[in-house]
């Protein structure tokens, strides 16, 4: 057997296992592309995996996180997670390691941990942006606007400013 052969089979029987574990919670759209939707209490995060041909003998995965809540250092922490137990089993299938990472990181971070990193974060931002307003407000040029555009359920509306110096981009 081929080492190709040998990943797709492993492949395979990986997929195989996280159904019959995550039954309901598992999308298959290839033998490639599969999504885990992963739950604690209130909170959700889909783990969207994409296997290349040489996963697991030396390749891994490509994932990417579904969770709006899972923001900035959090998510940052989650990725090193995942990417360390990759590392610690190269050659091994790590979806299922990865799911129950996951779910470990959800269970000890509550919901209230996330909102108050949101709370904290939109709270900077509104306050670096009123700092940033009141600080250069006699210095912006004048900023014309567009009617808006509808297109297929999305709406557009163009802003124009003319500017001569990076101090009047900013």
């Amino acid at each position: 057997m081929t080492q190709t052969e040998e990943n797709l089979e492993r492949q395979l029987e990986e997929i195989e296992a996280l159904s019959s574990i995550y039954e309901n919670c598992l999308t298959i759209e290839s033998n490639t592309r599969y999504s885990l939707v992963i739950s604690e209490g209130s909170l959700e995060v889909i783990l969207e995996v994409s296997v290349p041909p040489d996963y697991p003998s030396s390749s891994p995965p490509t994932y990417q996180l579904s969770a709006p809540f899972l923001r900035g250092a959090m998510r940052h922490q989650l990725s090193g997670q995942l990417e360390q137990i990759f590392l610690e089993n190269m050659g091994e299938c790590v979806v299922f390691q990865w799911a129950e990472e996951i779910r470990t990181f959800l269970q000890t971070n509550t919901k209230d941990s996330f909102e108050k990193q949101t709370e904290d974060l939109c709270e900077d931002l509104e306050e670096s942006l009123t700092l940033e307003k009141v600080e250069k407000i006699e210095d912006c040029p004048e900023i014309v606007t567009g009617d808006t555009l509808e297109d297929r359920k999305s709406v557009f509306q163009g802003h124009v400013a003319q500017v001569k110096s990076v101090e009047e981009v900013k």
